[in-house]
């Protein structure tokens, strides 16, 4: 017993340092099941500190992170265990440091869902639904079903003015906000604050838990037993959104087929659309096309990029594109929820804008400028291939965070994200009088070379990586340039030893040459 005492008492001081107040750190959560016996130890009147007994010696294996007291899922009947109770969790697994002991971040016990960490609530306009069929597994189409509908169903705001206490769940770096108007300690009211990211140009800041806070908002039409939503206009007086800039329909529409264009942006950015042209459906010519009816109800979301794979990229935005049919189902989710792409008769423009934190969150550096210089690029997961698929001919501006292309492929999600480049350079002002790419240096290398390359004219050009097999390995930059000459550092740390060819392509170019990876 006195051992067991030893190892709580431990366990609780890291918690206080390590615990659920982190909502800065972006530790990285790996899937775990694990069954054993819960083990409870009361803190004080409020605060309970649960643990698992995988083993059955008696001492605690795990610490189990359920978030705040006050916190219950709202789609399941699940309930926090009792003291002996045998239990089954499936959770994301991350170390305390300079502990013996793991944390686990609940997601379902006994099989029953609890909570999703990723789970993109600024784009819950109504439900704030978390649904137990979830795809847990770590693959690029991973997707979430609460999304679907929003604005279609739920199109009305009333204004309201509320006074409360900020509760605030920090189980999780990705922090959730709710409001107690009546001081009972729980929640009355979900505050839609929207993305993690946003930060108001007025320098309001989100509270901190059991501040006092004035809320004016826009109160979302409830629709089920879940907590009401407040989609927040301002902060203890300080402007925190544009209350118009929600629209009807929180960015998305009806487009009919004799539309002569119609655009339809994300809830939370306007700089985040995509624009469809008359013309835009196929001529019925086959089952599929037959199924597709003249209206479609189209929208668009940022959803949180860390719900998905991040082996091959590093996705720092991501959006979801959906496409509803009148009886509701979706022409880019096929039955069993998975994410899959349309084929347009035309070319659809498409526009997203990224802020500097998003760009910031997949980077550990603390210089901005940095992370501003690696390459971005976009890409739509296909389907078919079950695969990012690089957009080739997309406009980047790294001066105003854009990125724009057309495509006749409207996929179900759309990603932004950063190659392995660490720096860029143009070497100097001189106008080059032809296209030329010199050997990298150092030649072999391990793992970064620099690459210099001159263009003679305004164009669109890209810097590929290719392997023996002329495989496509990596794309250091694909973006528009002036004429110049530039010099690019690449890093080819998740690259093996070998022979590998580097080749600037466009406007006019078609250059190759070898480089030698010696680890």
């Amino acid at each position: 017993m006195k051992k067991l005492l030893t190892v709580i008492f431990m366990l609780g001081m890291l918690n206080i340092v390590f615990g659920q107040n982190n909502k800065h750190n972006r530790v990285k959560l790996d899937s775990i099941s694990v069954s054993g016996t819960a083990i409870l130890v009361k803190k004080d009147s409020l605060r309970i500190q649960y643990y698992l007994d995988k083993d059955g010696n008696g001492v605690p294996d795990y610490l189990l992170v359920f978030g705040p007291a006050w916190y219950t899922p709202d789609s399941s009947a699940a309930v926090r265990p009792a003291n002996g109770d045998n239990i089954t969790i499936f959770g994301g697994l991350t170390a305390v440091k300079d502990s013996s002991i793991a944390k686990i971040i609940v997601y379902e016990i006994n099989g029953e869902f609890w909570r999703d960490p990723f789970y993109s609530s600024w784009n819950s306009l109504g439900h704030g639904k978390f649904h137990n069929n979830r795809r847990w597994g770590n693959r690029g189409h991973r997707r979430h079903h609460d999304n679907s509908g929003f604005g279609w169903e739920h199109d009305s705001l009333v204004t309201v003015s509320v006074t409360g206490t900020a509760l605030v769940d920090t189980t999780y770096y990705i922090s959730h906000y709710y409001l107690d108007v009546d001081n009972d300690g729980t929640p009355d009211y979900y505050l839609n604050f929207g993305p993690y990211w946003y930060m108001p140009e007025s320098g309001a800041v989100r509270p901190e838990n059991g501040a006092t806070v004035d809320i004016v908002g826009g109160l979302l039409e409830k629709t089920d037993k879940t907590t009401e939503v407040i989609i927040v206009f301002e902060l203890n007086g300080q402007v925190w959104r544009d209350s118009s800039a929600l629209g009807k329909h929180f960015g998305g529409g009806w487009l009919s087929a004799d539309d002569s264009a119609k655009t339809f942006h994300a809830s939370f950015d306007k700089g985040d659309y995509i624009t469809f042209h008359k013309g835009w459906k196929k001529k019925r010519t086959g089952r599929w096309e037959k199924r597709v009816s003249d209206s479609l109800f189209c929208q668009m979301f940022e959803i949180a990029h860390e719900s998905l794979d991040q082996t091959e990229q590093k996705i720092f935005a991501c959006y979801e594109i959906n496409m509803l049919q009148p009886d509701g189902s979706d022409l880019l989710v096929d039955e069993n929820g998975n994410s899959r792409h349309f084929e347009l008769a035309n070319k659809a423009d498409f526009h997203f804008h990224y802020s500097l934190s998003e760009l910031k969150s997949i980077s550990a550096e603390d210089n901005l400028a940095k992370t501003q210089a690696k390459e971005i690029s976009v890409s739509y997961w296909d389907d078919v291939t079950e695969s990012w698929v690089i957009v080739e001919d997309a406009i980047i501006n790294t001066d105003e965070n854009t990125v724009e292309f057309s495509s006749s492929v409207v996929s179900n999600l759309v990603a932004l994200s950063v190659t392995e480049v660490t720096a860029v350079e143009k070497k100097n002002n001189i106008v080059p009088i032809e296209f030329s790419v010199s050997q990298n240096y150092p030649n072999p290398f391990n793992p970064t070379t620099r690459i210099e390359f001159s263009i003679p004219q305004v164009g669109l050009y890209a810097l590929k990586v290719y392997n023996v097999l002329g495989e496509e390995v990596a794309t250091i930059v694909n973006k528009e340039f002036v004429p110049g000459t530039y010099s690019y550092s690449f890093n080819a740390n998740n690259l093996s030893s070998g022979i590998y060819l580097y080749k600037l392509v466009g406007n006019n170019v078609n250059i190759t040459k070898k480089m030698m990876l010696v680890k």
